[in-house]
């Protein structure tokens, strides 16, 4: 079984990355707007108090952990 790592341009002009298994292709976020969706995950959280953690799984997009860096100007623990 081979796995391989590829990357692609989003619609969007953003880098995704899609997972190519035995000839099938497994896309790690979404091909057209790779910024929006993290954007409305932010609101959903709402405000972050001072040294709040916040533990993130995944590889997929990185413009959660981008987001949420950029919305925070308190102290948080991201793990």
């Amino acid at each position: 079984m081979e796995i391989e790592l590829l990357e692609e341009t989003a619609r969007d002009g953003n880098k995704i990355l899609k997972v190519r298994k035995n000839k099938k292709e497994y896309y790690l976020n979404g091909k057209r707007n790779t910024t929006e969706p993290a954007e409305i995950w932010m609101q959903g959280i709402g405000e972050l108090i001072q040294n709040t953690p916040v533990f993130m799984v995944g590889l997929g997009n990185e413009h959660y952990l981008k987001k949420l860096v950029e919305k925070t100007d308190k102290h948080i623990t991201i793990i």
